[in-house]
């Protein structure tokens, strides 16, 4: 004998027992919709952070420009509740919370154009600011902050807040994008050699380089004079970590500006040693450009052979960054401190002159090739 239960219709037999057949037809027919409920919810929540994510990168890429009306436009339809979905819209202050937010870190990352600074508005500045045909940096430092009239006093910086902006944020706008380039240089050159240098850079490559596409880290445009000159709060060794690495690493590569190959300014400045060591260290790319003459110096040299050969590099073997000063005091210990307490002295100075010596050497593979090409 069996305890198996017999259901007779419309009961169906179960485990625990017999039950109503159609009852898990409906309950089938309940849950599907709350599946497709579900499923659709989910769809939503995806576009509405789609259409905000991608909103939100549009109004970024509008702020390089800083249009009113496209940043406006951009703030209005993050705003906006959508139709298919009305919890999308975000609060004009998250907006304009998320605006300070991408002007700050546009500010820290963008650089001066390659255009800019070759261009005769930027010249015309100068001159006009130190009174001078050829005024070095440190004396466009004294016209552009220390006087009467300080460029940006009265733009509030995006980074803290306070009046007084960096160079980079007074420029045009299009002559400010995302970094690309870190320069190594000194403010001791004048306008003339930057110049110079930055044409040779431009023309190093066939075709030249686009003058409007490449932005530089340059301290003098990037770093926040008001702080630095002006207020004094600041120093350019500030968590040199970030104030000089960090920098490095985004643009990726370095231009390195030397005034001349004959006992030249840049390995006396303990930035610009220190600058390369970092650079070499981190096998990032350097690209040396100097002044045409200087360069035609060299390459005079060069033809000289063994003789010229020698003297120039003698002259860029003299490296002593223990010796090497900055302008800020301040700057000099930490830059120092941070060599001392990292490789030491000796080690920086022998890879400053190992990249030296390969330029050279490079140079001179270059004139040696021409004089093959030309020949045949």
């Amino acid at each position: 004998m069996t305890n198996a239960m017999e259901c007779s219709f419309p009961l169906i037999e179960l485990s625990e027992g017999c039950m109503w057949w159609h009852l898990p037809l409906i309950a089938a027919v309940l849950l599907s919709p709350c599946f497709s409920l579900c499923k659709m919810l989910k769809r939503k929540f995806k576009r509405r952070s789609e259409v905000q994510e991608h909103s939100l990168n549009d109004l970024y890429g509008a702020l390089w420009d800083e249009t009113d009306e496209k940043v406006e436009h951009y703030t209005e339809l993050l705003c906006r509740p959508k139709w298919y979905c009305y919890w999308d819209a975000m609060s004009r202050k998250d907006v304009e919370s998320r605006v300070h937010e991408f002007r700050a870190h546009q500010s820290r990352i963008g650089g001066v154009s390659l255009r800019y600074v070759l261009s005769n508005e930027f010249a015309q500045l100068a001159r006009r600011r130190t009174g001078q045909t050829n005024p070095t940096f440190n004396e466009m430092k004294e016209a552009f902050w220390l006087g009467q009239d300080p460029i940006g006093k009265d733009i509030i910086c995006p980074r803290d807040g306070m009046p007084g902006c960096a160079m980079v944020d007074w420029i045009p706008r299009p002559d400010r994008r995302k970094q690309t380039h870190f320069m190594s240089w000194t403010w001791k050159y004048t306008l003339g050699q930057l110049h110079s240098a930055l044409e040779m850079f431009k023309m190093n490559t066939t075709p030249p380089r686009d003058t409007s596409s490449i932005f530089f880290y340059i301290c003098f445009f990037v770093n926040n004079q008001f702080r630095i000159i002006v207020d004094g709060v600041a120093a350019g060794s500030d968590d040199l970590e970030n104030s000089f690495k960090v920098n490095l690493s985004r643009s990726g590569r370095m231009v390195a500006v030397l005034d001349t190959w004959e006992d030249p300014v840049y390995l006396k400045r303990v930035w610009t040693v220190y600058e390369q060591f970092v650079a070499c260290s981190s096998r990032l790319p350097v690209e040396f450009v100097m002044p045409d003459a200087s360069m035609a110096s060299l390459q005079d040299h060069i033809r000289q052979g063994e003789r010229g050969l020698k003297k120039v590099t003698a002259s860029i073997c003299k490296v002593d960054s223990e010796k090497a000063e900055a302008w800020k005091a301040e700057d000099e210990k930490k830059v120092k401190a941070a060599i001392r307490d990292s490789v030491g002295f000796e080690e920086v100075n022998q890879h400053v002159r190992n990249a030296l010596v390969d330029w050279i050497g490079q140079a001179v593979r270059k004139q040696f090739q021409e004089l093959v090409d030309a020949a045949i």
